[in-house]
């Protein structure tokens, strides 16, 4: 009982982070990560980027995928909010510095790179540690996904067909105002980014923890 209160309230804090940073601040540049932003929150913004987005059209988009990935893609034994709360940290910061180092990119926000890391950690672990073929399918899923970010042509990306989906207009976005009004377009490297995160974690996390796991298995068994 104590564990889903904790887990929960670790959803509901990531989730709350993420409209505040694109509702309640003026612009949402403000918190977005820039390769040429040196003000006092230079640093912070490697990590505030991912949580703030261009409109509420963006906002709803990454706060639907985290509410699914979060509470229905992990197995039982990679399940704790410790796992879910690594994932998405390790794989933002994934994004964004990498993004600094290999790409050359104005600005970034968005929740969507982590969201693609938690995927492929949530993925890996349920494949390799639990033998389960979800996991298997939801890498090759992943996979094809970033296939199509990539190799698609520019009128039939994942982004095109979203705004021909909904429409260049959310109604709700009047709720943040004009000066939230903005258009933006998927980032493919940061999904790469963030997957590539999510894997080397995932991988980590196997590898330390398997003799452990060996361990009490025998001690169970013995």
């Amino acid at each position: 009982m104590n564990y889903r209160i904790i887990d929960i309230s670790c959803f509901l804090i990531f989730f709350a982070a993420c409209v505040y940073c694109t509702s309640f601040y003026y612009y949402p540049t403000e918190l977005m990560w820039a390769p040429d932003n040196y003000g006092w929150l230079y640093y912070a913004d490697y990590l505030f980027g991912n949580f703030t987005h261009f409109n509420l059209h963006h906002l709803c988009e990454n706060l639907i995928g985290l509410f699914i990935i979060w509470f229905f893609f992990y197995s039982s034994s990679v399940d704790g909010f410790l796992d879910k709360t690594a994932s998405l940290l390790v794989s933002a910061l994934s994004v964004t510095i990498c993004l600094y180092f290999f790409t050359d990119i104005d600005e970034y926000g968005g929740l969507s790179g982590a969201l693609h890391g938690m995927v492929a950690y949530a993925a890996l672990l349920r494949y390799i540690k639990d033998r389960d073929i979800k996991g298997f399918f939801l890498l090759v899923g992943l996979a094809a996904k970033l296939c199509a970010d990539y190799f698609l042509p520019e009128n039939l990306s994942f982004n095109e067909l979203s705004q021909k989906l909904y429409g260049d207009t959310v109604l709700l976005e009047k709720f943040l105002g004009s000066q939230h009004d903005i258009h933006f377009s998927v980032c493919k490297e940061a999904h790469l980014y963030g997957s590539l995160g999510g894997l080397v974690l995932g991988f980590m996390r196997y590898f330390f923890t398997k003799n452990r796991d060996f361990v009490v298995s025998r001690s169970i068994d013995g």
